[in-house]
């Protein structure tokens, strides 16, 4: 999962750890939590502007929470 800069097209903040496809997303109202919902069924929470990568250079997640035996879809 990557957030991109629309003006010039480069990614700015790469997220890992997704064994599966990603379906939601969601800011915190000030922008400095993510929260991801993905096709495992679990919500990953990221810290979008101080996070430590890891060694491929992703964004590692603060929390995993397993929220569903299926798909989260949405995030709210």
């Amino acid at each position: 999962l990557a957030i991109y800069d629309a003006t010039i097209c480069e990614p700015l903040v790469t997220f890992g750890r997704f064994k599966q496809a990603v379906y939601g997303a969601r800011f915190r109202r000030d922008g400095k939590l993510l929260a991801v919902g993905d096709e495992e069924g679990k919500v990953r929470l990221f810290n979008v502007r101080k996070q430590a990568a890891t060694s491929d250079g992703k964004k590692a997640p603060l929390r995993i929470f397993k929220a569903h035996e299926s798909a989260v879809h949405t995030v709210r």
